[in-house]
């Protein structure tokens, strides 16, 4: 809701990438997975291949609310 919030222009086009957004990161899991069975992995490590994706996403949503706090106090 965020991100239809700050597009108050377009809410249906931030509607519509937010949504292409989920779908890459569907995309990505499965694609990730299906390396790490490939590489022969024991199909035990898939759940690292899920952990190692979420802490990426962690890092990334703490990044864009760190640039989002610094362009509160400069604006």
């Amino acid at each position: 809701m965020l991100i239809v919030d700050r597009a108050s222009h377009a809410p249906n086009l931030a509607s519509t990438l937010n949504q292409g957004a989920f779908s890459l990161g569907n995309a990505t899991g499965a694609w990730l997975g299906g390396m790490a069975i490939g590489a022969e992995l024991p199909l035990t490590s898939l759940p690292w291949v899920g952990v190692a994706l979420s802490i990426g996403a962690l890092v990334l949503t703490l990044w864009s609310v760190s640039i989002e706090r610094r362009m509160a106090v400069a604006g």
